[in-house]
């Protein structure tokens, strides 16, 4: 699982990864991760093809 932030929110104190934390251990959003596993190659390789997609060629 993994979160994309665009930095120019208009909020100077709001910390990107204190919001997906918050994200993350909400009730609704625990009922999905409950017994997830994690495949950290997967979520790299996902991460890469959606940049190398939306980069200017």
């Amino acid at each position: 699982m993994g979160s994309l932030q665009i930095l120019n929110y208009s909020n100077p104190h709001m910390s990107p990864f204190e919001e997906f934390q918050r994200w993350k251990h909400h009730p609704e959003t625990l009922k999905y991760l409950q017994g997830a596993v994690t495949d950290s190659l997967m979520a790299l390789e996902l991460l890469l093809r959606v940049v190398l997609i939306h980069c200017p060629k």
